[in-house]
């Protein structure tokens, strides 16, 4: 609808992965002195009101700060749902538990990216808005109904929080399967990012093709990746 270029679509992908890389290490030192689930609902319930602001975006560069902001709030929900997981599940639990996680959202990039499509071509993209911010309200309403036992050893003091973050990177950089993990990861990520921005121009400018096509290349995507 913006008539965006390719290099209009990387930087929307980009002002939502940034937060990721910088505000993400200093949210998971300060998660692992909050309540978890405290920091998960509120998470979620403000954005909700920030993906509510799509639907009024006139401009490119306020998708860019909405999309930032959102982020942000994010890279504290991502270390937050890393602590509850252990919390909940036993030890043994854990490795089917986390891949149960991992396929449910491989299931949902496979299903949600079709429905969007037919939506945004019935009803037009405010609608979609609309539903994704009720889904962050009914995950706050669900985070808030599990029971989750109080962590121990945990602090609010800050006098440590530096020494917390560089003996994680001396973790990281230290253990060479860790650091084997965290390079996949940025390079798969790398590789996906740039593959989804040129996408919707591919889409939209080569194939010439509508909204529902366009969600059945990304759910294509996820069936791959699952």
């Amino acid at each position: 609808r913006l008539h965006g270029s390719a290099q209009d679509s990387s930087l929307s992908l980009v002002s939502f992965l940034v937060p990721f890389a910088f505000v993400g290490p200093v949210a998971g030192v300060l998660v692992d002195r909050w309540n978890p689930r405290r920091t998960m609902i509120w998470s979620d319930l403000i954005r909700a009101g920030l993906i509510l602001l799509l639907a009024f975006v006139t401009e490119l560069w306020q998708l860019y700060a909405i999309f930032f902001a959102v982020s942000c709030v994010s890279s504290f929900f991502v270390p937050a749902q890393a602590v509850v997981v252990p919390a909940i599940l036993k030890k043994e639990q854990l490795l089917s538990g986390n891949a149960l996680m991992q396929q449910t959202i491989q299931l949902v990039r496979i299903g949600a990216p079709v429905m969007a499509g037919a939506l945004v071509a019935t009803f037009g993209e405010a609608l979609c808005y609309y539903i994704d911010s009720l889904s962050f309200v009914a995950s706050a309403a669900l985070i808030r109904s599990v029971a989750i036992a109080p962590r121990e050893g945990s602090h609010r003091q800050l006098r440590a929080f530096l020494n917390e973050m560089l003996s994680g990177v001396r973790f990281i950089l230290g253990h060479a399967s860790v650091s084997y993990v965290i390079l996949s990861m940025i390079a798969g990520t790398f590789a996906m990012s740039s593959f989804g921005a040129l996408l919707a121009v591919y889409a939209r400018d080569i194939v010439n093709s509508g909204e529902v096509v366009y969600g059945l290349m990304n759910s294509a995507l996820g069936a791959g990746t699952l």
